[in-house]
């Protein structure tokens, strides 16, 4: 006998206005036939922009920033940090006492992102003191031990 699909469901399959945000657009997460929960057809993650209206979160991205600052689930912090690297005028303007909260995430993709705002913004001619503090002072590991831009050794990048 040959399996066709399997299903997986996590503990928020049945929160349906969660799931239609973060996954509207998604091929992986889908609308059970009887509308009452989400399952994922593979346990892999989506890629790119797969929420609910994202003209409108592209509209309003420091709402974005305040969901990782403040969700404790891992489906939103991925969702947001989509969202967020897709919006590069705004990550260009995440002040830095942001980006040294979201370098004290408990979430991986949120510090991961957090990391790359801090090394987009790094010149080793004149570096950013706050943003060096930052990133000796994170949680996130890398965020302490990666050079800068390849030719200086210092935290962040």
């Amino acid at each position: 006998m040959e399996v066709v699909s399997q299903q997986f469901y996590d503990r928020f399959s049945g929160f349906l206005a969660l799931n239609h945000i973060l996954y509207q657009n998604s091929a992986q997460h889908v609308l059970t036939k009887g509308r009452k929960s989400f399952f994922k057809v593979r346990d892999t993650a989506d890629t790119g922009r797969v929420e609910a209206f994202p003209e409108l979160w592209d509209a309003r991205p420091e709402i974005l920033t305040d969901l990782l600052l403040k969700s404790r689930l891992h489906m939103v912090h991925e969702f947001a940090v989509r969202a967020l690297t897709d919006n590069q005028d705004y990550c260009r303007i995440i002040q830095t006492d942001i980006i040294a909260a979201l370098l004290q995430s408990a979430y991986l993709e949120t510090n991961a992102f957090s990391l790359r705002l801090a090394q987009e913004r790094f010149t080793p001619e004149k570096p950013d003191k706050d943003l060096v503090l930052v990133c000796l002072l994170a949680a996130y590991t890398p965020a302490r031990s990666r050079q800068l831009n390849g030719s200086i050794q210092s935290p962040c990048c």
